[in-house]
């Protein structure tokens, strides 16, 4: 069994994902006024498993379970850490990889 984590997505995040797909993990950081930064912090993650509407823990409904698959340590540091500092959002990955910089989020971060 590969090191997994459980991350605490959205529930309309985890609609349609299965085991098997692959994600990127977003992290948006900061829940104040103006804009939020975020950064990509895993790539290429498998999704292991997404639970079932009985398995929810969160009583709204809202979060929903999705085990992933940690490709090296450094996934799971920089998951675990934004796990705890950031809302997380998950990307399917297409059949195409890419490692392309996903553009920052605000009008002041830009180059």
């Amino acid at each position: 069994t590969p090191p997994s984590i459980v991350l605490a997505v959205p529930s309309a995040q985890a609609s349609g994902l299965a085991a098997g797909a692959r994600v990127t993990v977003l992290a948006t950081f900061g829940r104040g006024p103006g804009p939020a930064p975020a950064r990509v912090v895993a790539r290429g993650l498998v999704v292991l498993a997404v639970a079932r509407v009985a398995d929810l823990v969160d009583p709204t409904g809202s979060l929903v379970p999705v085990t992933v698959a940690l490709n090296e340590l450094a996934d799971a540091t920089a998951v675990a850490l934004a796990s705890s500092e950031a809302a997380l959002t998950l990307l399917r990955d297409g059949s195409r990889r890419s490692t392309v910089a996903i553009p920052p989020a605000s009008e002041q971060e830009r180059p």
